[in-house]
C-alpha cells in the first residue's frame, strides 16, 4: 500500500520512491486532476468539515482507504488527513464482506505484482495482528486433488507456489491429508500451513482508530463531490471516481456476489481449517470451499453471481442505473460469451443446492443435505 501511495505522489511530480514528499508546491499536479480544485463537498451540519482545511483527503473507508490514509499521515504527522466515507460506519461493502482468508499467494502469476503483495502482505497483515492483539488464526488450507486431472492441475499449483516462495508449501498424499483433515479425502492435496484467517472489518476498524488517535479525521456519511487532493480507494466505486477525475472509467467494475451456506452445529467441528477443491485454470472461479471462522462457523461456498448493483447482496438488490452500466458493458459481454458454460453453472449451483452437494461430496464424502443451511 505504501508503494502504492508514493507511486501516486510520483505521478503527481512530488516524489521519488526514496524521497520525502511534500505538498508545498501542490499546482504542479498533473493536469488530469484538474476537475479536483475546490473543496471536500460535506453535510452543512459538520462543524468540523467546514471549519478545516484538508490537505489530503482518501475516498472510501475501507481497508485499502484506511491503510492509506493512516500511512500518509505517520509519513506527514503535520498534514490534515480526512477520510471520507459514503457509509456510516468503516468497512461497509468489500472489507466487511469477505470470506475473510489471509492468503499465502499459491495460485498467482510468479514474478506478478499481486504474487508479491499477497506475500509480503500475510507477512505484514500477522504481524500486524499480533502486534495488536486483532484475532485472527493461522488454521491452514488444503487444496484437494480429487481425480489424475486434477493431480495435474495440483502439480502445476505447486511448480506455481515454489517459483512464488510460498513459505513451507507441502504436497501430501491421501494419508498424510487425513493427519490435516481427517474427514477430507483425496489422491494429493497441497498445504499451506501459513494460510488463515481474520475478520477485514475488524482490521480496518483498528487502522480506523490508529488514524484519529493521530489526529486524523473520518468522515462518516459523506459523498465526495470534489477535493484539491485527493487518493481514492473507492472499491466498486473506483471507476466511477475515475472517471471523475476526467479519466476513463475503463476497466469497469462488475459486481459479483459470493453466495455462502453454513456447516450446522453438529458438523462445523469436522472442519480444522480451510478445504478448496482444485480449481480449473482455465476458468475464472474457483470452486466450492470449506472454511473455518473466528467464531467457529464453517462457510460453504461461494458460488459466485453477477450482483444486480454494486452493493447488492441478496437477489432482491438491484440498481437500475448499475444494471445498465453491466449490461452496455463490453467486457461483461465478452466475459459471458467466452466462460456461457461456466457462468451458467455458477448459476445452477445458486439455484440449486444438490449441485453444491455434489461439488463438496468429491472431497468431504460424509456431508449431506441436512449438514447445510442458509
Amino acid at each position: 500500500m505504501y508503494r502504492t501511495v508514493l507511486r501516486f505522489f510520483e505521478y503527481c511530480g512530488e516524489v521519488s520512491f526514496h524521497n520525502s514528499c511534500s505538498f508545498n508546491t501542490a499546482q504542479r499536479f498533473g493536469s488530469s486532476f484538474n476537475n479536483f480544485k475546490n473543496i471536500v463537498h460535506v453535510p452543512s451540519q459538520s462543524s468540523l468539515a467546514r471549519e478545516r482545511f484538508f490537505d489530503v483527503v482518501v475516498v472510501g473507508g475501507g481497508i485499502v482507504g484506511m491503510s492509506t490514509a493512516l500511512r500518509l499521515k505517520k509519513r506527514f504527522p503535520n498534514f490534515n488527513v480526512a477520510v471520507c466515507e459514503k457509509e456510516l460506519y468503516l468497512a461497509a461493502h468489500q472489507s466487511g464482506n469477505n470470506g475473510g482468508v489471509i492468503h499465502a499467494g499459491i495460485c498467482y502469476k510468479p514474478g506478478s505484482l499481486r504474487s508479491k503483495l499477497c506475500i509480503e502482505g500475510m507477512q505484514r497483515l500477522y504481524k500486524y495482528c499480533e502486534a495488536y492483539n486483532i484475532p485472527h488464526k493461522r488454521n491452514g488450507k488444503l487444496i484437494v486433488a480429487t481425480n489424475p486431472q486434477e493431480e495435474i492441475w495440483l502439480n502445476n499449483l505447486y511448480d506455481n507456489a515454489i517459483k512464488n516462495n510460498v513459505l513451507d508449501i507441502k504436497m501430501l498424499n491421501s494419508n498424510e491429508i487425513k493427519q490435516i483433515e481427517p474427514h477430507c479425502k483425496g489422491l494429493k492435496a497441497l498445504y499451506s500451513p501459513n494460510t488463515g484467517i481474520v475478520n477485514y472489518g475488524a482490521v480496518t476498524r483498528h487502522l480506523g482508530q490508529m488514524f484519529r488517535d493521530l489526529g486524523g479525521n473520518i468522515l462518516l456519511g459523506f459523498n465526495v463531490i470534489r477535493s484539491r487532493f485527493v487518493v481514492t480507494c473507492g472499491g466498486l466505486r473506483a471507476d466511477e471516481l475515475a472517471e471523475m477525475t476526467g479519466e476513463s472509467r475503463a476497466p469497469q467494475i462488475i459486481p459479483i456476489r459470493g453466495e455462502y451456506f453454513f456447516l450446522t452445529d453438529a458438523k462445523k467441528h469436522l472442519v480444522n481449517g480451510s478445504i478448496y477443491q482444485v480449481p480449473n485454470p482455465v476458468l475464472p472461479f474457483h470452486g466450492i470451499h470449506l472454511t473455518s471462522q473466528l467464531d467457529g462457523k464453517v462457510w460453504v461456498g461461494p458460488r459466485s453471481m453477477l450482483a444486480s448493483q454494486k452493493e447488492g447482496y441478496n437477489w432482491s438488490d438491484y440498481n437500475i442505473k448499475d444494471l445498465w452500466d453491466m449490461f452496455t458493458y463490453p467486457g461483461l459481454q465478452l466475459f459471458v460469451y467466452k466462460y456461457f458454460g461456466a457462468c451458467f453453472h455458477e448459476f445452477m449451483k445458486s439455484a440449486n443446492i444438490n449441485v453444491t452437494l455434489n461439488k463438496l461430496q468429491r472431497y468431504f464424502p460424509s456431508l449431506k443435505l441436512r449438514d447445510l443451511v442458509p
